[in-house]
């Protein structure tokens, strides 16, 4: 009875041996390092991309500092006028 579950065993190993192989045998490395070139030019593409969002978004961020400080300026001179239109009101 030993001696059969052994054997058992041994064909079992020999059968996972031979299916290993192959699956190994039919694998195409150059097609998987083909692919994983591909991966890696969508990622480093991917991260340029994600570079010029960020340096639009620094760009964009730049623009509203300037539009705030021409909004300050743009109030500014919109007093100085509603003054200067007081003195010519005639009371």
């Amino acid at each position: 009875m030993l001696v059969l579950k052994r054997q058992e065993q041994d064909k079992a190993i020999q059968a996972t041996k031979k299916l290993f192989h192959q699956i190994s045998g039919s694998v195409d490395r150059n097609e998987v390092v083909s692919r994983m070139d591909d991966i890696v030019a969508v990622s480093q593409q991917s991260a340029a991309t994600a570079e010029q969002v960020s340096n639009f978004a620094e760009q964009v961020n730049g623009t509203m500092g300037n539009m705030d400080s021409y909004v300050v300026n743009l109030n500014e001179i919109a007093s100085e006028l509603r003054e200067t239109i007081q003195k010519f009101q005639l009371n």
